[in-house]
């Protein structure tokens, strides 16, 4: 004999999955299929196997591009840190202008409140 919460946790779960799955992992698998063939997207194709990807990894702006990634995002991270870090000292310290910092950081967020509170 099934529960009723374990009904309920049939009926949320498996519209989930099948969203997940319809959404998600089947475009994921179609994808993975064509790039082993020579799909244009439209007519026939042909299965080609592993050579769009050596091809791609031969190709030097593919190459390249993938450098340029993985540095952009190094640097990004970096950077996005120090500033959050600098952000984080800047309004927790005891220096002369904590209250300016913080006034400066936190007008956008407080800005949209009220200017709907304004309207009403």
């Amino acid at each position: 004999m099934v529960k009723k919460s374990n009904k309920l946790l049939y009926v949320v779960i498996i519209p989930t999955l099948v969203i997940f799955f319809l959404l998600h992992t089947m475009p994921l698998l179609q994808g993975l299929f064509y790039s082993f063939t020579d799909f244009g997207g439209f007519g026939d194709w042909e299965f080609v196997g592993l050579n769009n990807y050596i091809e791609g990894f031969q190709d030097s702006r593919i190459i390249h591009s993938y450098f340029f990634t993985i540095g952009f995002s190094i640097v990004s991270t970096i950077l996005v840190n120090i500033i959050g870090l600098l952000i984080a000292l800047g309004i927790n310290s005891n220096i002369k202008f904590s209250n300016t910092i913080r006034g400066i950081y936190f007008i956008p967020y407080m800005l949209g409140t009220l200017i709907i509170l304004n309207d009403f």
